[in-house]
C-alpha cells in the first residue's frame, strides 16, 4: 500500500462509506439507548411499589410487548400528573385490564376432534377361534 492508496481509506471519525455505520456512531447510539432504559427503570421504580414491580416483571417474562405497553401507560400517567402516590398491585391490574381491552382476552381455542367409535353390529368378535 502506498501513499496514494491511503487517500481512499476513510479517516477514523470521518465519513463512512454509503450504507456503512461508523463504530463511534453505533457505540454512541447504544450508550444513549442504555441510558434511556436506565432512566425508564428508575422512573418505574419511583412510580410502582415493589409488589407491582414484581408483577410487571412476571408479565414481561410471558408477554414482553404487553408489559412494555403497561410501562408506557404508567410513565405517561406519571408525566401527566395522574399519579398521586405509588401505584400498587391492584392499581396495576386495573391498568393492565384497560390496556388489554375486550378483544385481547379472546384466545384462540383448540378443538380436539376424536374419532368416533363405530357401533355397527357388522363387526363380530369370535372368541372361540
Amino acid at each position: 500500500m502506498n501513499l496514494g492508496d491511503l487517500s481512499q481509506v476513510p479517516a477514523a471519525g470521518g465519513p463512512t462509506p454509503p450504507g456503512g455505520y461508523n463504530v463511534e456512531q453505533m457505540q454512541k447510539q447504544k450508550a444513549e439507548q442504555t441510558r434511556m432504559e436506565e432512566m425508564r427503570e428508575e422512573m418505574l421504580g419511583q412510580i410502582l411499589t415493589s409488589e407491582a414491580r414484581v408483577r410487571l416483571s412476571r408479565i414481561a417474562i410471558v408477554k414482553a410487548d404487553k408489559a412494555r405497553r403497561v410501562e408506557d401507560a404508567v410513565i405517561n400517567m406519571a408525566r401527566s400528573g395522574q399519579v398521586r402516590s405509588k401505584i400498587d398491585e391492584p392499581q396495576l391490574i386495573m391498568i393492565l385490564e384497560q390496556i388489554s381491552g375486550p378483544g385481547e382476552e379472546a384466545k384462540p381455542k383448540i378443538t380436539v376432534s376424536r374419532r368416533r367409535y363405530d357401533e355397527d353390529d357388522d363387526f363380530v368378535v369370535d372368541d372361540d377361534v
